[in-house]
């Protein structure tokens, strides 16, 4: 994870439907991160009156092979890549908070040796 050992940047939330996502970026191959490989935990208060957190991600089942992640805005949005990559992003199930919060988010890799650079800043 390359957003910093706590997660990417949280972001104050209203109570609207939201579907958080993060923008990725696979340098060396334009072949795209399956949701077995890479997927992104996202951390939202949708309990009302509870301190407690629920936590939606885009993770494949366990032992599935996974599809691949979504696309994302694409490369000119980053800068030091080779000339061969892929830009993506991870995008969570719909949801909507009870309170207004904190959504928080942090990467998981499933795969060994596997190079994933991320913006830090949640995107809704």
């Amino acid at each position: 994870m390359l957003a910093g050992a706590s997660g990417a940047t949280p972001q104050s939330i209203g109570t609207s439907a939201i579907q958080p996502y993060l923008e990725i970026l696979r340098d060396g191959s334009t072949t795209a991160y399956t949701d077995a490989e890479v997927w992104a935990d996202f951390s939202v208060q949708n309990n009302t009156g509870f301190t407690l957190s629920s936590i939606v991600n885009d993770r494949a089942a366990p032992l599935a092979a996974g599809t691949a992640q979504d696309n994302g805005v694409g490369l000119s949005g980053w800068t030091g890549e080779s000339g061969t990559a892929w830009s993506g992003k991870l995008v969570s199930p719909s949801v909507t908070p009870a309170e207004v919060g904190d959504l928080r988010a942090r990467v998981c890799v499933g795969a060994p040796s596997l190079t994933v650079y991320v913006d830090p800043r949640i995107r809704t």
